[in-house]
């Protein structure tokens, strides 16, 4: 943190103020407690109830501009039974009040960001940034090497010192009509993101 430039800086402690947590320090209860005003805790989809994250995961997509995919209930069913999973979730409570919840998994020392669940995009606590700042740490106390914060809040990632990569997608159509077509508005259809680069580092 003492590494980020002045001005993103003060945008986490700006957050972190807001839901009453100070001096970066993130204590993460295991299992569904609620001991204090704002708690982060680390909690099993079956803790947690499939049905309950389904709903705030639907929300989420009902919000989106862009859907890739939408998995159904009996996805997260099964992997709520499957006992090999690595999928885990970070909940933030403040006063008994759910604000949300990422689901991620840690595997030979990195940690995947996955699924964000979450009823309103904003709220006063500032939950999403919260809960990326949280999970962040989370990460590092766990002694992973490489975070990978997923495919969307481009910015709100990179204020906290991510680094955008292009992943590519490949496509064809069976009809070659309908791929020459494609291909002719691939710009359109699929246009490039032009991210501007943010310097968050002194270094």
């Amino acid at each position: 943190i003492s590494n980020l430039r002045s001005g993103y800086r003060r945008q986490i402690q700006h957050s972190l103020k807001k839901a009453g947590i100070s001096n970066f320090k993130f204590e993460f209860e295991v299992g569904p407690k609620h001991n204090s005003d704002t708690e982060f805790s680390i909690i099993s989809l079956k803790e947690y109830g499939v049905e309950k994250f389904y709903n705030l995961y639907l929300n989420v997509l009902d919000r989106a501009e862009v859907k890739l995919e939408t998995l159904n209930q009996e996805f997260f069913e099964q992997l709520s039974k499957d006992e090999s999973s690595t999928v885990q979730l970070l909940r933030m409570c403040v006063k008994d009040q759910d604000l949300g919840v990422f689901a991620f998994s840690i595997r030979k020392e990195e940690l995947t960001f996955i699924w964000t669940a979450k009823a309103a995009s904003k709220d006063k606590y500032h939950s999403y940034q919260n809960l990326l700042q949280a999970l962040i740490c989370y990460g590092i106390t766990k002694g992973c090497k490489t975070l990978v914060l997923g495919q969307t809040a481009y910015y709100p990632k990179m204020r906290v010192g991510g680094t955008p990569e292009d992943l590519f997608l490949f496509y064809k159509a069976q009809s070659n009509i309908t791929h020459s077509i494609l291909k002719l508005f691939n710009s359109i259809i699929f246009p490039r993101l032009k991210l501007k680069p943010l310097k968050t580092f002194n270094t």
